[in-house]
């Protein structure tokens, strides 16, 4: 077995296991203290982020490990938002952010 269906395979026992207490989809629709609403697809500008396999995979674990912590379902969509305007906003985060632009991970 691949390890991409391993982890897969995991997250949906898990997620099996540990259902939402609340219909995901209608959870991502209410507002909540902190968080930003989607733009509007009229209004939306695109963005495209493309990662390899693992990276992927990771991205998904974190989601999950999110969801957890915040009681809440986090899309990709918000999580990046949150961590540009993280980055833009938070002095550590954007010098971290910085020095590992012009250096390199470590």
């Amino acid at each position: 077995m691949k390890l991409k269906d391993a982890v897969t395979q995991a997250l949906t026992d898990w997620l099996e296991e540990h259902p939402p207490e609340v219909d995901s989809e209608a959870a991502s629709r209410i507002p909540r203290p902190g968080r930003r609403p989607a733009p509007r697809a009229a209004g939306a500008v695109a963005l495209t982020v493309r990662v390899d396999p693992a990276e992927a995979t990771e991205v998904d674990l974190f989601q999950v490990v999110l969801r957890e912590e915040t009681g809440h379902r986090v899309d990709k969509a918000e999580l990046v938002r949150e961590l540009l305007l993280l980055a833009r906003t938070h002095g550590p985060t954007r010098r971290a952010l910085v020095r590992r632009l012009q250096h390199g991970p470590g």
